[in-house]
């Protein structure tokens, strides 16, 4: 199996200016691949959503909010290992936290859920 790195050459016969044209039209059609930072937001959203427990994370989040502990009960995980989800779920915006004394509160953040369908059953996937 040929290895494929940068500028390795391929036995396909492609023209590079057709590369070229392709990238220019992708680029010109989505704004967002100019974009670097947009691009890594959007990748770690859906990394976020790649996980079994952060799914299952959301889900607990969705009937309301909840401080670690309860979420850490629900989830039948270890404190260490929800707190690394929920990290993770927070910083591309889908769980939103707040203190309240020396508690953390964690929501889901309702408008982004919907707006992407996260949790909702359909027939186009898997």
């Amino acid at each position: 199996m040929q290895k494929i790195s940068g500028k390795q050459a391929f036995d396909c016969n492609c023209n590079p200016e057709d590369c070229r044209e392709i990238k220019k039209k992708a680029t010109n059609m989505f704004e967002i691949l100019n974009d670097k930072v947009v691009l890594k937001k959007r990748a770690a959203f859906f990394r976020a959503l790649g996980n079994e427990v952060r799914l299952n994370l959301l889900g607990l989040l969705a009937v309301r909010e909840m401080c670690i502990c309860e979420i850490v009960e629900a989830a039948e995980g270890a404190n260490s290992t929800v707190a690394h989800h929920l990290r993770l779920l927070t910083e591309c915006g889908l769980v939103n936290s707040r203190k309240e004394g020396k508690f953390t509160i964690f929501q889901l953040n309702h408008d982004l859920i919907k707006k992407h369908n996260v949790l909702e059953e359909s027939g186009t996937c898997c």
